[in-house]
């Protein structure tokens, strides 16, 4: 009887492992859909506002830019950092683009308008940040 309930257990946890790995997005539906421009709308579920926001702007050759809103970063004058390079590159769902900056995260869902990630780690001059952002996207 206990190991018929061991096998039901292992069997459901199996069941759940895949349904949710089956759920992730693959690199070639990414592709397809992250070329374009994306506005973080939340991050750490936490509403990002205006003056806090950045757009990531993906093209199909590994390259695109980010905008970021300087707003908050203790000049007195808000301002944008209009096109600052990136590149990026996939590896399954794990999206690592690099700025000045070189961002680790994992893509958890993307439609046409919507893309949900989960950032881990970001290198910056030197110094390696490492904690579970989760951030929402949306297409612009």
């Amino acid at each position: 009887m206990k190991l018929n309930k061991w096998i039901l257990t292992a069997a459901s946890a199996l069941m759940l492992t895949t349904t949710t790995q089956a759920q992730l997005p693959t690199q070639q539906e990414i592709e397809a859909k992250i070329i374009g421009k994306w506005k973080i709308i939340k991050i750490d579920g936490k509403d990002i506002t205006t003056d806090d926001r950045s757009i990531d702007t993906y093209y199909s050759n590994g390259k695109g830019y980010i905008s970021v809103s300087d707003q908050n970063s203790g000049i007195s004058i808000s301002s944008w950092m209009n096109k600052l390079d990136m590149t990026y590159f996939l590896n399954g769902n794990e999206l690592v683009k690099t700025t000045g900056a070189t961002f680790y995260s994992r893509i958890n869902s993307i439609s046409e308008n919507n893309m949900s990630m989960m950032y881990n780690k970001i290198v910056e001059e030197g110094n390696v940040y490492t904690h579970n952002w989760p951030a929402e996207f949306s297409k612009v």
